[in-house]
């Protein structure tokens, strides 16, 4: 599947590539940022190249894809934005995302969340888009619900934390008829 650069009001969606490691390790090194997730903070650049490389390895199979999430005035990379576990029998996949805690609160994850899901819907024609985020996560089920998603149920113990607990994880989904309706 071949996938395009997206452009937004103030967030460009760019294919990851090594010459935003800089920033990616910046907001990688932040344990803040791992509040939600089941790694660590990123100790040295090299953790983050190959992390980085592991998501320009899944961008270049066939079944996910992951942007750069660029802010327009400045430049800077402020996280991740992927479309992973593609399907293309059933037109489906699953979101993940990542941004900076520099940037939280401020839009950036809704705009491109719907400039994503538009893209998803409109130019390549999936049917369902999937997402799971850890139980306390209220921001993240906000910005899902506000384009959307609804909630599917929990997995239970699902995520194990860097520190060794687990956390249930909310599955949320929606369907393209469902997005055109709200967001059209």
């Amino acid at each position: 599947m071949n996938f395009s650069d997206l452009h937004g009001k103030r967030v460009d969606l760019l294919k990851i590539n090594l010459n935003g490691l800089e920033d990616m390790f910046e907001y990688s090194q932040k344990p803040e940022f791992y509040r939600y997730f089941e790694y660590k903070p990123h100790k040295t650049i090299d953790d983050t190249r190959k992390y980085l490389e592991k998501l320009i390895k899944i961008t270049k199979a066939d079944t996910g894809h992951y942007w750069f999430i660029r802010l327009k005035k400045t430049g800077k990379i402020i996280g991740t934005f992927g479309v992973v576990n593609i399907d293309n029998n059933r037109n489906s996949a699953e979101i993940g995302y990542g941004l900076s805690p520099d940037y939280w609160g401020q839009g950036y994850f809704g705009e491109s969340l719907s400039i994503v899901l538009n893209y998803l819907f409109i130019n390549l024609e999936f049917y369902r888009i999937s997402a799971k985020t850890r139980f306390d996560n209220i921001p993240s089920f906000k910005a899902l619900e506000k384009v959307g998603f609804k909630k599917e149920g929990v997995m239970r113990n699902f995520y194990l934390s860097a520190n060794g607990k687990r956390y249930d994880a909310v599955l949320f989904s929606i369907l393209r008829d469902e997005f055109l309706k709200n967001n059209q």
